[in-house]
């Protein structure tokens, strides 16, 4: 018995038409959907694997984290208070001014200058020259004097040098100083509208040096 060849599309019936255009479509459809989900699963794959997705997805949700707690991003906030951290205040310095840049109002003529430096040397031990004096005004300017003592010339280690620092007439502080024995100077001025310095020697022939002499501001 001879079969019979399917019809072409267009002498078929409409129901065999219909049927077989659905089945053509949603075999195509169904590529097509497998195509599409493949890329979905390829970029689901790839992207959380590329290098630094972790570290800048976790960068994000930091940044959005500070955006929620009103935290500025870039500042550090204060840990376990909630408050974003407090800069620190800057503590300004004092202004200073070199004993050596001021002009003495009395013995003048008793000390020499060497930088910062002022060198005094003994005095002669005679009847009107048992010690040296210099005398600075201050005008209230100044809270601190500060410098370093040091017997410069001495016969030896051990002759001592007094150096008395009066302000407004009242002893301020004594130092006693030799050549192998140094000495701080640090002198309370604090409203003070005068300093005199007073220096005693044993033996006329040494001479001490107040070293980087400076005055600090009120």
């Amino acid at each position: 018995m001879r079969q019979r060849s399917a019809a072409p599309p267009d002498q078929q019936r409409p129901e065999q038409a219909a049927s077989t255009w659905l089945q053509v479509a949603f075999g195509g459809m169904s590529v097509t959907i497998a195509l599409v989900a493949a890329v979905i699963a390829y970029f689901a794959w790839v992207q959380p694997h590329e290098p630094g997705a972790g570290a800048a997805a976790g960068d994000t949700g930091r940044r959005a984290g500070e955006a929620g707690n009103g935290t500025p991003t870039g500042t550090t906030a204060a840990r376990g208070s909630g408050e974003p951290a407090t800069k620190k205040p800057i503590t300004k310095k004092p202004a200073t001014k070199k004993l050596a840049s001021l002009e003495p109002t009395l013995g003048g003529t008793n000390l020499r200058r060497s930088g910062n430096d002022l060198v005094l040397p003994c005095a002669t031990g005679q009847t009107t020259d048992r010690q040296r004096t210099v005398e600075y005004d201050l005008f209230g300017r100044y809270a601190t004097a500060e410098a370093a003592l040091t017997v410069t010339r001495a016969r030896d280690g051990e002759s001592p040098a007094q150096i008395k620092i009066l302000a407004d007439g009242l002893v301020a502080t004594t130092v006693t100083v030799t050549r192998n024995h140094p000495a701080r100077l640090n002198v309370p001025l604090a409203g003070r509208q005068k300093m005199r310095l007073q220096l005693t020697c044993q033996f006329p022939d040494s001479e001490v040096t107040i070293g980087n002499a400076t005055l600090i501001h009120s």
